[in-house]
């Protein structure tokens, strides 16, 4: 099993190097933003005790704007998150340094608590491994639910809005769980397993 792991690790690695020094064209990789993993909870009102979450995973391939890092420090990032119910959650990636190798961020500025940690991706220029975690959405961020895939992911900075999308119709059916009746759903993307 963990021959295989890093196996498929090293032929996604290969296979991502030979799009950054080939120059393949963009259509390669989805916009370049190829998320894996995805984490809803819904938000329960009144009370803090359950409050809607958000954790996303996944690998931005920054080499057609290499402007990535420098939107997260001037604040102007944004990731937005949606489901195919009612979940549909915009935050910005602010508050962000830099840190040696990576880049984080926190904001609370916006009544929820942003966190991101942007590290190159397998030392490749522009290529980043990207998660987020946002918590303490209130219903008007999750919707009432119940949850359901696929699941939108869009990442905007600059003049780029990169898209990518889990357990699409016909792509990756079956990647998407609902949990505890449709409050938690949960995507790994069956060909990304290794981000």
């Amino acid at each position: 099993m963990k021959t295989n792991k890093t196996f498929l690790a090293l032929s996604t690695g290969l296979a991502l190097g030979a799009l950054v020094l080939t120059g393949a064209p963009a259509q390669a990789q989805p916009q370049g933003l190829d998320i894996s993993k995805v984490a809803l909870n819904l938000a329960f009102q009144p009370g803090p005790l359950t409050p809607g979450q958000l954790k996303i995973r996944g690998v931005v391939d920054d080499n057609d704007t290499e402007g990535l890092i420098a939107d997260l420090l001037t604040n102007t990032v944004t990731v937005q998150i949606q489901d195919s119910s009612g979940f549909d959650t915009t935050a910005t990636l602010g508050g962000c340094v830099q840190k040696n190798a990576a880049v984080v961020c926190n904001d609370d500025s916006s009544g929820f608590r942003v966190r991101a940690h942007v590290k190159r991706w397998k030392n490749l220029p522009d290529v980043w491994r990207l998660n987020v975690r946002v918590k303490d959405l209130t219903e008007v961020e999750t919707g009432f639910g119940p949850l359901a895939g696929p699941v939108t992911i869009t990442l905007s900075h600059g003049a780029s809005v990169r898209v990518d999308v889990i357990a699409q119709a016909g792509g990756n059916e079956g990647d998407c769980k609902v949990k505890k009746n449709g409050a938690r759903l949960r995507c790994k993307s069956k060909s990304k397993k290794n981000n």
